[in-house]
């Protein structure tokens, strides 16, 4: 009885008008305060998110001419909307100083790879004919190559850190010994 009362489309409605105006209230106030880079990403996502929640539920069937008829185009169109938004996070890290642009090649590179494939279905047809591969797993595999990249770069950046951490402490060693050498003798003159 309960699950009728709540799959009412009249209901339903109104569910999702109020958590979409729950959730355009709590970005808009999240990022009024703008507390950091990524909770600003988070919330404007979140609040595109809400906005959509509140045009469906006062226009039914809004989303419908945006969103394509095909499941392909709408994992295309899904793809390319989380690569423009990674793109947009990446900048916006970049300007507040948060990553360097060393390590954005890492996430921008792979997400315009993404956008071209999604963009251009011709070179999907093409990529397909010679290899054989369907729309998802040309995704993973550009994702699989991008993470291996990612993590040997972050390897090479882990080992560089550790080889320079290692000078360091041993520069420290000799300074504190140059130290205990300097106090002995001044302790002796005195």
């Amino acid at each position: 009885m309960l699950a009728d009362f709540i799959l009412n489309p009249i209901v339903l409605r109104i569910i999702l008008g109020l958590v979409g105006f729950l959730i355009v209230f709590v970005c808009s106030k999240s990022l009024i305060k703008k507390r950091s880079s990524t909770m600003v990403s988070a919330a404007i996502l979140a609040l595109i998110f809400g906005v959509i929640l509140l045009c469906e539920a006062i226009i039914p069937g809004v989303l419908a001419y945006f969103i394509p008829e095909a499941p392909l185009s709408r994992i295309r169109l899904l793809v390319a909307i989380l690569s423009i938004y990674m793109v947009l996070l990446t900048f916006e890290s970049i300007r507040l100083t948060q990553l360097k642009e060393k390590y954005a090649l890492l996430w921008l590179i792979p997400c315009a790879i993404l956008i071209a494939l999604t963009c251009c279905p011709s070179i999907m047809v093409e990529i397909r004919a010679r290899f054989g591969m369907e729309f998802s797993s040309q995704m993973v595999a550009v994702m699989f190559v991008a993470m291996l990249f990612a993590v040997y770069m972050i390897s090479m950046t882990l080992s560089n850190g550790e080889s320079k951490i290692s000078a360091i402490a041993q520069r420290c060693a000799i300074l504190e010994q140059r130290i205990e050498e300097l106090e002995k003798k001044l302790k002796e003159k005195e």
